[in-house]
């Protein structure tokens, strides 16, 4: 099969992305929520298209989700192997240098808003 549920999702934004530029768009900026930070997180690190994103309720990492005895986040959140390439503070590192980006706050592995 070789496909992931999160890598699709991440499919439908780029191309929806392409077709509001299409459209005469000419600033894209992305918000996310839950699962949604993730898509929304990958999708504009993916695209030039996109010039700022901002994120709600984005998990801390996928390795507190793999670490943890109990989570809360669904399998299909995490791209298999992902560990050995990268993790999320990397992509949301790699974002903040790219352009305007913000997390509002973190859901721990249990979905609850975690404190800093």
């Amino acid at each position: 099969f070789g496909s992931s549920m999160l890598g699709k999702r991440v499919k439908d934004l780029l191309t929806a992305v392409v077709w509001v530029k299409s459209c005469g768009v000419k600033e894209i900026t992305l918000a996310g929520r839950g699962q949604g930070a993730i898509i929304a997180a990958l999708g504009a690190l993916l695209s030039d298209d996109v010039k700022g994103v901002k994120l709600y309720d984005a998990p801390e990492s996928w390795d507190s989700m793999a670490r943890s005895r109990v989570t809360l986040w669904p399998q299909s959140s995490m791209l298999q192997g992902i560990l050995s390439v990268t993790d999320l503070p990397e992509v949301y590192e790699a974002l903040a240098g790219k352009m305007p980006f913000e997390i509002v706050n973190y859901f721990d592995e249990l979905l609850k808003r975690k404190s800093f």
